[in-house]
């Protein structure tokens, strides 16, 4: 009996916490107040990804990336600075382009699915050229933990106009 106890009130107790987890990733994204932070750039399977992937000595298809790259939003400011992995990689400065730009002028829109993940889909309007090319959209998929995909594309006229990363989405830093 003590055991059935202890394991319900452990349930109980694991549940708690992940409906907490659950509220502080809407309440983030509802705000429009959250940072993107990217752990990974994904290849698409292009030949130019998988001769990226090749030359990193990795056996996966993904280029492991530290927290110096994000997606921040707050006050109707938009900052990015991510890696465009499908360029070059200069062994000792890292990437030679990013997609670095600053964005005042976007629309945002939010979308909840029933099983409580987010699709947060971003249009910049005042954005010029990148290094990489024009960003036509920024799409934010999350789940109720805070794991995020995001996609980019480049308003390019080639079959290699995306940029997939894969993350997590946390409160901005003061």
């Amino acid at each position: 009996m003590k055991k059935q106890i202890l394991v319900f009130s452990f349930f109980l107790l694991a549940q708690n916490l992940f409906c907490q987890i659950n509220n502080k990733i809407d309440e983030l994204i509802n705000k429009d107040s959250f940072t993107f932070y990217a752990e990974k750039a994904i290849a698409s399977g292009k030949k130019q990804d998988i001769k990226l992937a090749n030359s990193l000595n990795s056996v996966s298809r993904s280029v492991s990336l530290n927290q110096e790259f994000y997606l921040f939003i707050q006050n109707k400011d938009l900052s990015v600075d991510l890696p465009d992995y499908q360029n070059q990689i200069d062994q000792s400065k890292g990437f030679i382009y990013n997609f670095n730009f600053n964005s005042k002028d976007f629309k945002i829109s939010k979308k909840k699915s029933k099983r409580g993940d987010w699709i947060i889909k971003i249009n910049p309007l005042d954005i010029a050229t990148t290094q990489s090319g024009v960003i036509k959209e920024i799409i934010i998929n999350t789940n109720k933990i805070g794991k995020a995909t995001t996609t980019i594309y480049l308003n390019k006229n080639s079959p290699d106009n995306t940029r997939v990363f894969e993350g997590y989405i946390t409160n901005n830093k003061s």
